[in-house]
């Protein structure tokens, strides 16, 4: 790989050097000017009607020699003139490939330096100090802001780090549960103290935590596009446009991607330790979350979903709501569980909603849903039939099961 690259620079740099030699140069350029001068004099002849040029009688006069020697001076100027032009045209030619050179020299120490910086950020990633870790994440962020050519590749290698196994208890005490619902009346579960863990195993937690919150965070600070409209607290960097986000199977605590704008998002498997934000959420192209379990809140609140989005097999522990969600296509939650609130109030399909073996343990609320080829929801299982559901269309709820009327 690297003998092709350089082979490849190296013909790079041969076809910007000024090839030929200076004399074949100039002589090349009389030549051509003696046939324009030839080839023009040929044409005035033909376009005066081709008057007779008579041969001059006895010998030549003063006159005529002046004349003569005037001609000649004319000649030897023109020539060197276009000889002139020669060597000014080479010097431009120079002077353009060593400035074409020095921006590829300039590139190439660029490149070199953004290497060393890459390797030194995912060396610090992996040391066992977390202090060394935080550091190392953030210069991967900051590099990936400067590397737009491999910002992608710095954005798989934070992502892969989240992806990393990693051992928290949903009930710690770090976690936040019950900021996106209910605030004000949180649930005893929700205030019951966290599981006790050793100091040992509670300590190497709480800083392996710090740092994937750092990562998650500056993630996406850069992914919230200034232009749309974001909630006052979430913090907006430099744009970065057009990112893909492959989380499958990672931990995320305390996730949030509020007002966030992506190209894919696949987020399969992964378990959202507290509280999920995915307030305004945008995927341009697919989005799956197929398997993905939410220990506490998610909220996907004005979320837009560019292509087919999934959340099939996906647990919800408490409320999940979709409330104003727009599926440019369609969405998925066949198998899907809800224990808490199940909220789809305003929500848009393009094409259809699946809802297939999916169960309903909270209360459900469909007002004002709608979809193209119809909410299918039949066969779906109901816990609590009492509940105040709003389900769409005539659905009404028959030994547990839905059914279409």
């Amino acid at each position: 790989m690297s003998t092709a690259r350089s082979k490849g620079q190296g013909e790079r740099e041969e076809s910007l050097t000024v090839r030929g030699s200076l004399f074949w140069q100039a002589v090349s350029a009389i030549l051509v000017a003696a046939i324009v001068a030839i080839a023009s004099c040929g044409a005035l002849w033909l376009l005066l009607g081709r008057p007779k040029i008579d041969s001059a009688a006895g010998p030549l006069g003063v006159p005529e020699l002046y004349n003569g020697l005037r001609i000649s001076l004319a000649i030897v100027a023109g020539l060197g003139a276009v000889i002139a032009l020669a060597v000014a045209y080479r010097r431009q030619r120079f002077n353009e490939a060593q400035h074409l050179l020095a921006k590829v020299s300039d590139s190439r120490d660029s490149v070199k330096l953004f290497g060393e910086r890459f390797k030194s950020a995912s060396e610090q990633l992996g040391s066992t100090e977390p202090a060394i870790r935080l550091a190392g994440a953030y210069s991967l962020l900051n590099l990936a802001e400067d590397w737009a050519a491999k910002r992608q590749m710095c954005v798989d290698v934070l992502c892969g780090y989240l992806r990393m196994p990693f051992d928290i208890e949903f009930d710690d005490g770090e976690l936040s549960y019950s900021a996106v619902f209910d605030s004000n009346k949180r649930r005893d579960a929700d205030r019951a103290s966290p599981k006790r863990l050793p100091v040992k195993t509670k300590n190497s937690v709480r800083q392996e935590l710090q740092v994937r919150l750092a990562i998650q965070r500056g993630l996406a600070a850069h992914l919230r596009n200034p232009n749309s409209k974001h909630d006052y607290d979430e913090e907006v960097l430099d744009f970065w446009p057009g990112v893909r986000i492959d989380l499958f199977g990672a931990t995320l605590c305390n996730f949030d991607f509020g007002s966030c704008e992506v190209s894919w998002a696949d987020f399969r498997r992964a378990a959202f330790m507290g509280d999920a934000k995915f307030r305004r959420f945008c995927v341009t192209n697919e989005a799956n979350f197929t398997g993905a379990k939410f220990f506490g809140g998610a909220t996907f609140s004005g979320t837009t979903w560019g292509g087919h989005a999934s959340f099939v097999d996906v647990a919800f522990a408490r409320t999940a709501s979709f409330a104003g969600a727009t599926f440019s296509i369609d969405g998925e939650f066949n198998r899907a569980t809800f224990k808490g609130e199940a909220i789809f109030n305003k929500a848009k399909f393009g094409a259809g909603a699946w809802f297939s073996q999916s169960t309903f343990i909270g209360k459900a609320s469909f007002a004002s849903a709608e979809a193209k080829d119809g909410i299918r929801l039949a066969g779906a299982a109901v816990v609590n039939s009492s509940a105040a559901h709003l389900w769409p269309g005539s659905y009404t709820v028959v030994d547990g099961k839905l059914h279409a009327s």
